[in-house]
């Protein structure tokens, strides 16, 4: 019997053990299962915190990000203020050049327009004050030289008529026989000069010889060059006698009669034409012929003397 309740002890003992085993296991799932739901709780909670803060992150993320735009965005607008300024400024300053510098064309052009009229004025004026000054050389200005008194005038004519006369004779009494000429119109003038005027410079014996004879040159050239190429006789004229001037300008013989010397080569008729043998006769021949009469008759004179000079 012993047995069978110590057995029997045991036995409930052993179903109390594992009733209370069982108690604990099942207080223990009790407790652990408010834990699980505390748990999944707190890991909701805390995802739901972490979604939290990361929408917060987002967001402050987002801020920074809006932030940094528009503090991105707020330099370049004021760069792009500010480079407007700029180009607006460069762009006044073009149109303040471009204004200045049509101000600056327009001055010019005020400036020619002012030089060209001044210019046109000074020209005007230049050419009034020329032909004042030449018509008043018209006036002259000097006294006329007193007339010559009896015995001047008594020897002039005398002087004259032997001159004139030995030509005359030579002419008209050799020529008829040798068809030579001794006097030229020409001469007549060199008689007015050498004769009526002994003290001029242009009647002494360089002028009154070299002048006939370098007149007398000049156009027998001019003759064998134009006359004779069937060129215009009128411009044969003209240069004949200018180049005889200039030709004796260049000799310092000038004597107006070697002018008509020259204008005679030209114009003188082809029967009466003897080439460049006119320079010796009857030009050089008669111009000493005149110069032997009034060394002669000139010096018979009281108030008288003639050559001046020689050369």
């Amino acid at each position: 019997m012993n047995e069978i309740e110590v057995d029997n002890l045991s036995h409930t003992n052993k179903n109390v053990a594992t009733d209370n085993i069982n108690n604990n296991n099942n207080d223990i799932e009790l407790e652990t299962i408010p834990n699980d739901s505390n748990n999944s709780n707190n890991n909701n909670n805390n995802n739901n915190n972490n979604n939290n803060n990361n929408n917060n992150n987002n967001n402050n993320n987002n801020n920074s990000n809006s932030n940094d735009i528009e503090l991105e965005t707020e330099p370049n607008n004021s760069n792009n203020n500010n480079n407007n300024n700029n180009n607006n400024n460069n762009n006044n300053n073009n149109n303040n050049n471009n204004n200045n510098n049509n101000n600056n064309n327009n001055n010019n052009k005020n400036e020619n327009n002012n030089k060209i009229k001044n210019e046109k004025i000074n020209i005007l004026l230049s050419i009034k004050l020329y032909f004042i000054q030449y018509f008043k050389k018209w006036k002259g200005g000097e006294k006329s030289p007193v007339r010559a008194d009896l015995e001047e005038i008594g020897w002039s004519w005398l002087s004259s008529f032997i001159g004139i006369l030995v030509l005359a004779l030579l002419h008209y009494r050799v020529t008829v026989e040798k068809e030579t000429i001794f006097l030229l119109g020409s001469f007549a003038a060199s008689a007015v000069l050498i004769f009526g005027a002994p003290k001029s410079p242009l009647a002494q014996p360089r002028n009154l010889v070299l002048g006939h004879i370098v007149s007398a040159t000049v156009g027998s050239i001019i003759r064998v060059a134009l006359v004779y190429t069937n060129a215009q006789t009128e411009v044969a004229c003209a240069l004949a006698v200018s180049l005889a001037i200039v030709g004796m300008h260049f000799t310092k013989s000038i004597h107006p009669p070697g002018g008509a010397t020259a204008l005679i080569c030209v114009m003188s008729a082809e029967q009466r034409w003897r080439g460049f043998y006119y320079i010796f006769v009857p030009v050089a021949s008669g111009s000493l012929t005149m110069l032997l009469t009034a060394l002669i008759v000139n010096n018979f004179a009281r108030k008288r003397k003639y050559p001046v000079f020689w050369w």
